[in-house]
C-alpha cells in the first residue's frame, strides 16, 4: 500500500499535466498564459518553481506580455474563491509576491489597483477534510501583501534587493517574444505613455524606483 500510494500521486499528477494542457489549447491561451497558469496549479503541492517565476517577471516587461500575465494572474487568484482552490490562490499570492518584487514598475501599480481584493482575501478561511485550517495560508500572504503595497520604504528597498539580486546573474532568464526585447528607448517611450495616461485617468501616480532606470535593466531578470 505504500509503495502504491507515490504511483498514485504521480499518476495523479500526470493527469492533471494532460488536462491542463488540453484547457491551454482549448482556450487558446498565449506561451506567457499558460507559464502563469503552470505557476499557480493548485493540483500540485509543490510551490511554483523559481526558474519559472523569473520567466514571467522578465515577460512583464514586454509590451504585448504584460498584460498577459496580470489578467490571467488576477483571473487565477480572484475569479473562484472557494475554500477548496485556496492552494491556487496561495500560489497566485505568491507569484504575485516575486513579480513586485523582480517584475516591471507596472506591475506594482497593477497590484495597488487590487489592494481592496487583496485585503478580502485576508478573510479567507477554509478546512480541508483532514480538519487542518488551509486558509490561513492565504490570508496571512495576502496580508504581506497588501502590507508591502501600502508601504513606500519597504517596497522601494524590496525591488532595490531584487534588482542587486539579479544583476548577479546577468544575461541568464526569459528569452520570450519580440515584444520583451523593445529597445530602452522604445520602452522609455511606452512608459511614458503609461504614465501620461495613469495621470489622464485621475490614477494613483505611477511607481517609480529610486533609480528610475528599473524597467531598462529588464534583461537582468534572473
Amino acid at each position: 500500500v505504500e509503495c502504491s500510494r507515490p504511483l498514485t500521486m504521480a499518476l495523479m499528477g500526470k493527469l492533471n499535466e494532460w488536462k491542463n494542457k488540453a484547457v491551454d489549447l482549448a482556450m487558446n491561451y498565449t506561451e506567457i498564459e499558460c507559464k502563469v497558469r503552470e505557476a499557480t496549479d493548485g493540483s500540485q503541492s509543490w510551490g511554483p518553481h523559481g526558474t519559472l517565476m523569473n520567466e514571467i517577471a522578465r515577460a512583464t516587461f514586454g509590451y504585448e506580455e504584460y498584460p498577459e500575465v496580470m489578467g490571467m494572474l488576477w483571473k487565477r487568484m480572484l475569479q473562484d474563491r472557494e475554500g477548496k482552490n485556496w492552494r491556487q490562490i496561495y500560489k497566485s499570492l505568491l507569484l504575485l509576491n516575486h513579480l513586485v518584487r523582480y517584475g516591471s514598475s507596472r506591475v506594482v501599480d497593477n497590484a495597488r489597483d487590487h489592494i481592496y481584493d487583496l485585503r478580502q482575501l485576508e478573510k479567507f478561511a477554509y478546512i480541508d477534510p483532514q480538519g487542518k485550517n488551509q486558509g490561513v495560508n492565504v490570508s496571512h500572504k495576502a496580508k504581506d501583501m497588501a502590507d508591502l503595497l501600502a508601504d513606500d520604504s519597504r517596497l522601494r528597498t524590496e525591488r532595490k534587493a531584487a534588482k542587486a539580486n539579479r544583476e548577479k546573474y546577468k544575461g541568464i532568464g526569459y528569452s520570450g517574444g519580440s515584444s520583451s526585447h523593445m529597445s530602452s528607448e522604445d520602452y522609455q517611450d511606452y512608459e511614458d505613455d503609461y504614465r501620461r495616461e495613469r495621470r489622464s485617468k485621475g490614477s494613483r501616480a505611477a511607481w517609480r524606483d529610486d533609480d528610475d532606470d528599473d524597467d531598462d535593466d529588464a534583461s537582468c531578470v534572473v
